[in-house]
């Protein structure tokens, strides 16, 4: 699913205070690992730095409100 998407469809609920993005998810590697299998090549990659600063962007731009992994919210100031 591309951002863009994941935000229209955000922006299509009405009970939404901020969508937090999480800089992580590299799914299965422990469980990879722990079954001595390897976790080198696997469909889902970490994202980058500006991968995440790309898709933060495109909420803001949407006029919705994201936390970037912690306690601090980030929207666009009102113009």
């Amino acid at each position: 699913m591309s951002i863009r998407a994941t935000v229209s469809f955000i922006k299509s609920i009405e009970n939404v205070c901020y969508t937090e993005l999480l800089p992580y998810h590299d799914f299965g590697d422990i469980k990879l690992k722990s079954l001595g299998m390897s976790t080198g090549n696997h469909l889902f990659k970490r994202p980058d730095d500006a991968a995440l600063a790309r898709a933060a962007a495109e909420f803001l731009k949407a006029g919705l409100k994201i936390r970037l992994s912690g306690d601090t919210i980030y929207q666009l100031p009102k113009t």
